[in-house]
């Protein structure tokens, strides 16, 4: 039989770390939406009539005109634009399902029935807890909300190896 709350414990140390490793990509979004903004402000300068009559003026080659150079500015504005949008939503945080389906191999490997859920329930009181003991404060209804998703995708035989080695096997 494991632990239930020497269990849970793990799982607040556990979350409490992911969400310390995970990172903000919030500083890098903002470093990403600036270089588009500043390459696309070098391309509009330099497509300006008086940079493109210097060209033309000394026959530069088309490998090193402004018009090709304003192009590759702007191709590195999209490029940069695209990096930022595939960074991941920095209001998601994927502890939190992890968390919750945690919680539930916990119960059920402990023998605690599947929860119904409702905020003033024990299956989200007791992640509200788990979450707080991480440093995490959402509302019961977050978690609820969580809860839900994660019970309806409950499977007992499919745990992760991460959530097994969260267990405290009670001798």
């Amino acid at each position: 039989m494991y632990d239930y709350e020497a269990s849970k414990t793990n799982l607040s140390k556990r979350i409490r770390m992911m969400q310390a490793s995970g990172g903000s990509p919030t500083p890098y979004a903002k470093e990403l939406d600036d270089l588009a903004s500043q390459l696309d402000g070098m391309a509009y300068s330099l497509s300006e009539p008086r940079w493109i009559n210097i060209e033309d003026t000394y026959n530069a080659s088309s490998e090193a005109s402004f018009k090709s150079l304003c192009s590759q500015l702007h191709h590195l504005a999209d490029i940069a634009r695209k990096e930022r949008e595939s960074l991941p939503n920095s209001r998601q945080r994927p502890y939190i399902p992890f968390a919750a389906d945690g919680l539930l191999h916990i119960m059920y490997q402990c023998g605690h029935p599947l929860p119904s859920l409702y905020d003033r329930g024990k299956a989200v009181s007791e992640l509200v807890e788990v979450c707080k003991c991480s440093g995490i404060f959402l509302s019961p209804g977050r978690l609820r909300t969580a809860l839900a998703k994660a019970l309806k995708d409950f499977e007992p035989s499919l745990i992760s190896d991460a959530i097994f080695e969260i267990l405290v096997y009670h001798q």
